[in-house]
């Protein structure tokens, strides 16, 4: 979706690019001077009216294309920092967990030795 939006924005900013360099400047320099004949034929005689409000209105679903795909881009961004925290999290807690289990077994293995050895001598003493 977002390369969808990226797409349509830099078509956007090209439109606009082009229309402004197409309507006739007050020094008649730029585009506007190259294809005033050719655009007066095509659009009609208000072609400079037909440009300006096309321009604005490009102009506008521009800026609102640019909002929408920014916040869009935020909410992945937050997304994948979330899931990044809880994988750092949960590797973070699986050690902790490991250490408070090791005294307890080792413990347990104490005193599974001392039982065997116990077993051991009484065996010895009965011989």
């Amino acid at each position: 979706m977002s390369s969808v939006l990226l797409a349509i924005v830099v078509l956007l900013a090209v439109l606009i690019i082009v229309s402004v360099l197409m309507q006739p400047s007050k020094a008649d320099g730029g585009l506007g001077g190259l294809a005033s004949g050719m655009t007066s034929d095509v659009l009609g005689a208000s072609s400079n009216d037909f440009l300006a409000k096309a321009t604005w209105w490009m102009f506008g679903l521009f800026i609102v294309t640019i909002l929408f795909f920014g916040k869009m881009t935020a909410t992945e961004n937050a997304e994948k920092l979330q899931e990044k925290n809880t994988k750092s999290t949960l590797e973070l807690q699986v050690p902790a967990k490991a250490e408070e289990a090791i005294p307890a077994k080792v413990e347990e293995v104490k005193s599974e030795t001392d039982a065997t050895s116990e077993k051991v001598e009484e065996e010895k003493s009965a011989e």
